[in-house]
């Protein structure tokens, strides 16, 4: 069975972001994704603030689905590696997203208030904030976020397994 061009396409991209998962640079990859992402969010919530064309309504709707794929498909991967070897992946991943939900509950209400007393601007202004305030969070206190070490220093540190 000979392959077709685009599948080749496809496992060229695959092994793109897959490759050297046992170096750690998969790790620090998936981070930089997750940064993405988080990057897309004020991005996307000052852009609503102050638009109101609904084709490029439309098209920051796809920067948020952008920004939703990375980040289910990263947050499962970062649950995967802090919960390896403990049996406990499918409780971390239950405490992750029920945050989430939480969050996302208590994001519309006050979201909602907010925008009642102050107008779009002022509810899309505070979720950009917001968004920045999760961007700096997660880029200072996620240790793959300061640098990608090389091997020499990798072997000199201990494993947190």
């Amino acid at each position: 069975m000979k392959a077709s061009r685009g599948s080749l396409k496809a496992l060229d991209w695959a092994n793109l972001f897959m490759a050297d998962v046992k170096d750690g640079v998969g790790v620090y990859l998936s981070v930089f994704l997750m940064l993405i992402a988080f990057m897309l969010l004020p991005v996307r919530a000052i852009l609503f603030a102050f638009l109101d064309d609904p084709y490029i309504l439309t098209a920051i709707q796809i920067l948020d689905g952008i920004g939703a794929g990375i980040f289910g498909v990263v947050s499962i991967l970062m649950i995967a590696d802090l919960s390896q070897g403990t049996g406990r992946f499918n409780l971390l991943q239950g405490f992750v997203y029920s945050a989430i939900g939480l969050a996302a509950s208590i994001s519309s209400v006050i979201g909602g208030l907010i925008v009642k007393w102050g107008g779009y601007p002022a509810g899309f202004g505070s979720l950009a904030g917001l968004g920045i305030i999760g961007l700096l969070f997660f880029w200072k206190f996620v240790p793959e976020t300061l640098a990608v070490p090389n091997k020499k220093e990798e072997q000199a540190t201990p494993s947190r397994n």
